[in-house]
Protein backbone atom coordinates (compact mmCIF):
# COMPACT_ATOMS: atom_id res chain seq x y z
CA UNK A 1 0.00 0.00 0.00
CA UNK A 2 1.46 3.32 -1.03
CA UNK A 3 1.71 6.05 1.55
CA UNK A 4 -0.14 9.19 0.72
CA UNK A 5 1.92 12.30 1.33
CA UNK A 6 0.25 15.23 3.02
CA UNK A 7 0.77 18.31 0.91
CA UNK A 8 -0.01 21.85 1.93
CA UNK A 9 -2.13 23.82 -0.46
CA UNK A 10 -1.46 27.40 -1.44
CA UNK A 11 -3.90 28.83 1.12
CA UNK A 12 -2.43 26.73 3.93
CA UNK A 13 1.10 27.89 3.12
CA UNK A 14 -0.09 31.48 2.93
CA UNK A 15 -1.82 31.08 6.30
CA UNK A 16 1.33 29.70 7.90
CA UNK A 17 3.47 32.55 6.54
CA UNK A 18 0.96 35.21 7.61
CA UNK A 19 0.65 33.65 11.07
CA UNK A 20 4.43 33.65 11.50
CA UNK A 21 4.63 37.28 10.37
CA UNK A 22 1.80 38.18 12.75
CA UNK A 23 3.53 36.53 15.72
CA UNK A 24 6.88 38.22 15.00
CA UNK A 25 5.33 41.65 14.30
CA UNK A 26 2.95 41.61 17.25
CA UNK A 27 5.73 40.42 19.57
CA UNK A 28 8.02 43.26 18.55
CA UNK A 29 5.25 45.85 18.74
CA UNK A 30 3.79 44.79 22.09
CA UNK A 31 7.18 44.05 23.65
CA UNK A 32 8.61 47.46 22.75
CA UNK A 33 5.37 49.07 23.94
CA UNK A 34 5.82 47.40 27.33
CA UNK A 35 9.46 48.51 27.55
CA UNK A 36 8.48 52.12 26.84
CA UNK A 37 5.62 52.00 29.33
CA UNK A 38 7.80 50.53 32.07
CA UNK A 39 10.54 53.06 31.38
CA UNK A 40 8.03 55.92 31.56
CA UNK A 41 6.79 54.56 34.88
CA UNK A 42 10.34 54.53 36.25
CA UNK A 43 10.91 58.14 35.14
CA UNK A 44 7.58 59.12 36.71
CA UNK A 45 8.64 57.58 40.03
CA UNK A 46 11.97 59.40 39.84
CA UNK A 47 10.21 62.74 39.24
CA UNK A 48 7.86 62.15 42.18
CA UNK A 49 10.84 61.34 44.41
CA UNK A 50 12.72 64.49 43.32
CA UNK A 51 9.64 66.66 43.88
CA UNK A 52 9.20 65.23 47.39
CA UNK A 53 12.84 65.96 48.15
CA UNK A 54 12.47 69.52 46.88
CA UNK A 55 9.32 70.16 48.96
CA UNK A 56 10.57 68.52 52.16
CA UNK A 57 14.38 68.66 52.18
CA UNK A 58 14.60 68.17 55.97
CA UNK A 59 13.06 64.68 55.82
CA UNK A 60 15.69 62.09 54.89
CA UNK A 61 14.68 60.20 51.77
CA UNK A 62 16.41 57.43 49.82
CA UNK A 63 18.43 58.40 46.81
CA UNK A 64 16.08 59.03 43.86
CA UNK A 65 18.63 57.77 41.36
CA UNK A 66 18.84 54.47 43.22
CA UNK A 67 15.02 54.22 43.28
CA UNK A 68 14.96 54.93 39.55
CA UNK A 69 17.55 52.21 38.86
CA UNK A 70 15.61 49.77 41.05
CA UNK A 71 12.36 50.56 39.19
CA UNK A 72 14.07 50.05 35.82
CA UNK A 73 15.66 46.78 36.99
CA UNK A 74 12.28 45.48 38.20
CA UNK A 75 10.64 46.53 34.91
CA UNK A 76 13.28 44.74 32.87
CA UNK A 77 12.77 41.54 34.87
CA UNK A 78 9.24 41.26 33.46
CA UNK A 79 10.62 39.90 30.17
CA UNK A 80 8.22 41.94 28.00
CA UNK A 81 9.07 40.23 24.73
CA UNK A 82 8.40 36.74 26.06
CA UNK A 83 5.02 37.82 27.40
CA UNK A 84 4.22 39.55 24.10
CA UNK A 85 5.18 36.41 22.14
CA UNK A 86 2.83 34.30 24.26
CA UNK A 87 0.01 36.82 23.77
CA UNK A 88 0.52 36.94 20.00
CA UNK A 89 0.62 33.14 19.76
CA UNK A 90 -2.57 32.77 21.80
CA UNK A 91 -4.39 35.30 19.61
CA UNK A 92 -3.18 33.57 16.44
CA UNK A 93 -4.36 30.21 17.80
CA UNK A 94 -7.76 31.62 18.72
CA UNK A 95 -8.06 33.13 15.25
CA UNK A 96 -7.39 29.79 13.54
CA UNK A 97 -9.74 27.91 15.85
CA UNK A 98 -12.50 30.45 15.15
CA UNK A 99 -11.82 30.30 11.42
CA UNK A 100 -11.99 26.49 11.51
CA UNK A 101 -15.32 26.60 13.35
CA UNK A 102 -16.78 28.98 10.75
CA UNK A 103 -15.42 26.82 7.93
CA UNK A 104 -16.95 23.63 9.34
CA UNK A 105 -20.21 25.42 10.09
CA UNK A 106 -20.37 26.69 6.51
CA UNK A 107 -19.71 23.20 5.11
CA UNK A 108 -22.40 21.73 7.38
CA UNK A 109 -24.93 24.33 6.22
CA UNK A 110 -24.07 23.77 2.55
CA UNK A 111 -24.28 19.97 2.93
CA UNK A 112 -27.78 20.27 4.38
CA UNK A 113 -28.81 22.64 1.63
CA UNK A 114 -27.47 20.35 -1.11
CA UNK A 115 -29.27 17.37 0.43
CA UNK A 116 -32.53 19.35 0.44
CA UNK A 117 -32.05 20.33 -3.23
CA UNK A 118 -31.32 16.70 -4.18
CA UNK A 119 -34.47 15.52 -2.37
CA UNK A 120 -36.58 18.09 -4.22
CA UNK A 121 -35.23 16.96 -7.60
CA UNK A 122 -35.96 13.25 -7.11
CA UNK A 123 -39.37 12.50 -8.69
CA UNK A 124 -41.82 10.54 -6.60
CA UNK A 125 -42.66 7.16 -8.06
Amino acid sequence: MAKRRFRLGMWMRLGIVLTALWIVGATLYRGSERVVRDSESAFFLKNICEQRQALEPEIPRPDCEREFNDAQRIASMGQPFQIAAIEASVWAGLFWITLGIFYLLGRWILAGRMRKIEEEQVPDA
